[in-house]
């Protein structure tokens, strides 16, 4: 994982290069790649929150932000949060790729980060049928999901 703040223009970026898995659903099997659902909302919650928190206390910065999630080499990519059993898994991801961007100001990303993380991630989370288990998304509903 990488961290990346940028002095020039205030950017905020978080690379992953791990964001799938893959797991042996039983032996002689070929494993599945799976992807760990609450794994991107709690990161994108975290580095949100963090530009929020840097652009008020150490900048000053109150206006508005670009935001974006990225999420790559998703194709055929399985939900799994621990759950015991695969039939409530979710469903294999159909795209390639995972594109997302909101607009947003210092003042949300600090007083109610939850809602950016759900316009980024909310499409996501449908597209893989967790979203019952992370929608509406709070810090509350990544406490709950299965370890």
């Amino acid at each position: 994982m990488e961290l990346v703040l940028r002095e020039q223009d205030g950017g905020v970026a978080l690379t992953c290069g791990r964001g799938t898995d893959t797991y042996l659903s039983h032996a002689g099997a070929d494993p599945e790649r799976t992807l760990i659902p609450v794994v991107v909302p709690g990161l994108t919650h975290s580095v949100l929150t963090m530009a929020g928190r840097l652009a008020q206390q150490v900048s000053g910065y109150q206006g508005q932000w670009a935001v974006g999630v990225l999420l790559d080499n998703l194709k055929g990519v399985s939900p799994y949060d621990g759950r015991l059993t695969w039939g409530d898994m979710g469903y294999p991801y159909s795209r390639p790729e995972y594109e997302q961007l909101a607009t947003t100001d210092t003042e949300e990303l600090i007083e109610n980060c939850a809602a950016v993380v759900e316009r980024l991630l909310g499409k996501l989370m449908r597209g893989l049928g967790v979203d019952s288990r992370y929608l509406p998304y709070s810090t509350e509903s990544l406490r709950k999901s299965p370890r």
